[in-house]
């Protein structure tokens, strides 16, 4: 039966060997397991006067810089460089659409047993880029990784305690053509923050990384066995962290083009709800009256051809709500013997009519491994005015 052990002390808390942290006035300390007895057995002490001792980081796997599986594969080293546009670009707009985009809408394939993908924060697709490392400690900012046009890969690392939801003895499945079975090892997800042999820091690498000790992968689990970086070398010449950010720049100096368009088209959208008889006081009348907000980035990286693909969308909006009515709902349990009776909620209830300004856009690149922007879609900005009517108990 799988054991499982969940700590939930997070980086920056997160030290190589004691990990410290105050909750609530108390000092508790999570040691790494020890082994000698209960794999699941913990130190811990709710006194905060009391000294922690210094422990050593023990390790009973090796977090290893070399490959359980033989020496990777040489790459040779290049220049980093910029995201540069390719001097064939031939950028396409698209006036009109409703669906948003996705770069990984399919289910999981089996993983190779060494894989280069993009490992990236899950802030960039929470909108919280570009520095997931300023996250607290409990927001979940974790690294997945993402290969071809499969659904992000929720892959853990070999841990001794360090990271979150840690897995004592955790139990990932082997693809078939690897004979099947289980794969068991100490692990957890770490963030960028999370302490690492491999470097790891950014909120986006591009990686090559061995798959469950080189067996491979068969479902979205996976242990990260070995990593190394192949950014700056001739598998990929960028830096995904910065090609990222150029993108989302990119992105917002597109919209700041479109900004006369988009102001014409929120006074329109204003004048036809009016016509309906909307009330739209207090929402904004243009784009700078709308609040900033931060990207959604969607990412990963295509084997074949070499390229990462990026959807980056952008919604900045607001709204505005007024009471539009007021009702009393009193005892309404007293119904004629043998009627059918609906219950109603007894009390006192407002009506709230809340009007919301909300522009989109969106755009979606291609990078090659030169770093060289070679396809780009700019989805241009869709604006709308979306009205909602809610009930509110005010006593």
């Amino acid at each position: 039966m799988l054991r499982r052990a969940t700590i939930g002390l997070l980086a920056p808390c997160l030290a190589l060997g004691a990990i410290s942290c105050r909750s609530g006035g108390d000092a508790i300390t999570q040691r790494p397991p020890d082994r000698s007895g209960d794999p699941n057995a913990t130190s811990q002490t709710s006194d905060p006067q009391t000294p922690t001792p210094p422990v050593e980081p023990r390790f009973d796997f090796d977090l290893a810089l070399e490959p359980h599986e033989g020496p990777w594969t040489p790459l040779a080293v290049v220049d980093v460089r910029p995201l540069t546009p390719a001097e064939d670009l031939a950028p396409t707009r698209v006036a009109t659409w409703r669906d948003e985009m996705s770069v990984a809408p399919f289910p999981n394939d089996p993983l190779p047993g060494r894989a280069i993908g993009l490992l990236w924060s899950v802030a960039w697709w929470s909108g919280g880029p570009p520095n997931c490392t300023d996250a607290p400690p409990e927001e979940r900012v974790e690294y997945h990784f993402s290969r071809g046009h499969d659904s992000h890969y929720a892959l853990y690392f070999p841990s001794d305690g360090r990271g979150f939801n840690y897995l004592t003895g955790w139990s990932v499945e082997l693809p078939l053509s690897a004979g099947g079975g289980r794969f068991h090892g100490d692990a957890a997800m770490f963030r960028a923050d999370t302490p690492n042999p491999w470097g790891l820091g950014a909120c986006a690498h591009l990686v090559e990384v061995e798959v469950n000790g080189g067996r491979g992968g068969q479902s979205i689990h996976f242990i990260a066995t070995a990593l190394r970086q192949v950014e700056g070398t001739d598998a990929f010449a960028g830096n995904a962290q910065e090609v990222l950010e150029a993108l989302i720049e990119r992105l917002l100096g597109a919209l700041a083009g479109e900004h006369a368009r988009v102001d014409q088209a929120i006074a329109a959208q204003r004048g036809e709800a009016r016509e309906r008889g909307s009330d739209l006081s207090g929402l904004p009348r243009t784009l700078d009256e709308l609040p900033p907000a931060a990207p959604m980035v969607i990412a990963t990286w295509l084997p074949e051809p070499g390229e990462l693909d990026v959807w980056v969308r952008l919604r900045r909006e607001a709204s505005a709500s007024r009471v539009v009515g007021r009702e009393v709902i009193r005892d309404t349990n007293s119904c004629p013997p043998g009627a059918p009776c609906a219950h109603r909620e007894q009390g006192t209830f407002e009506t709230v009519a809340t009007a919301t300004l909300r522009v989109t856009v969106g755009a979606r690149y291609r990078v090659d491994r030169r770093a060289r922007l070679v396809s780009e879609t700019f989805y241009a900005p869709q604006v709308e005015i979306l009205h909602a009517n809610n009930r509110r108990r005010v006593r």
